[in-house]
């Protein structure tokens, strides 16, 4: 991991502005699930006190949306995007890529499957408050 990548989240006082940005922590009420979660997480990566392959890491920051709601949120003006980012770039390196990853870039990357996709979406969305909380189905159902 880069140098310049982490020193965006050096200001970081974990003061906990950034939460209520964070779509991941309304959804989780997880801290590991925020933004200053991550940040200790990537933190943790960065100096080796965890690895590429923890599935508790890879899980927290893989649901992280990238959104950087949390920059203009936080004032003491941290640069979470950059970091995230490459922690992410570190992570690929020591897996490959899930199918249903690959299979949701082929539908937000093709027009037609990414306007049925949308459609199917909001017909689901009054049923997905009903379901919605912790898991991955859970939380995928909270983001709708």
């Amino acid at each position: 991991m880069t140098p310049d990548a982490l020193a965006g989240l050096q200001p970081c006082v974990h003061c906990g502005f950034c939460l209520q940005s964070c779509p991941t922590y309304r959804v989780s009420d997880d801290e590991a699930e925020s933004p200053r979660g991550r940040v200790v997480l990537i933190q943790a990566l960065a100096n080796r006190r965890l690895t590429a392959n923890d599935p508790a890491l890879v899980r927290h920051l893989d649901q992280c949306l990238g959104c950087r709601a949390c920059e203009p949120a936080c004032p003491s003006g941290v640069e979470y995007g950059p970091a995230i980012e490459a922690a992410r770039k570190l992570l690929a390196a020591h897996r490959p890529i899930p199918r249903t990853v690959r299979v949701l870039h082929a539908i937000i990357g093709e027009p037609l499957a990414r306007r049925g996709a949308f459609a199917a979406a909001r017909f689901v969305r009054p049923l997905a408050r009903r379901v919605r909380g912790a898991g991955r189905f859970g939380t995928a159902m909270g983001m709708l």
